[in-house]
């Protein structure tokens, strides 16, 4: 199994254990569950499509080279109170 498929197979898994380490630990106490996870299962399909396209394969979504999402969320981060070291460890 290539990484692509195993990170598409248990995209959920991973963001559940995304979760549960940073809660409590570099977010703010004041950021609710729904605006931590908010951004995520985007980021991750752009990973997954850029994993595909480095094993060759159409990747089925948009580069995370190309998207906004990650300048988004970073911002997003920033206006809930994450300092700038929790966003960069956050990434």
């Amino acid at each position: 199994m290539q990484l692509h498929e195993a990170l598409s197979a248990n995209q959920p898994e991973v963001i559940t254990r995304w979760r549960a380490n940073v809660e409590g630990t570099i977010a703010p106490d004041s950021v609710l569950p729904i605006e931590l996870v908010d951004h995520l299962p985007k980021f991750v399909g752009e990973i997954i499509a850029a994993l595909r396209e480095q094993a060759g394969l159409r990747p089925g979504g948009p580069s995370p080279e190309t998207s906004p999402t990650a300048a988004g969320h970073g911002e997003q981060r920033l206006r809930l109170g994450f300092s700038l070291d929790a966003v960069v460890r956050e990434y």
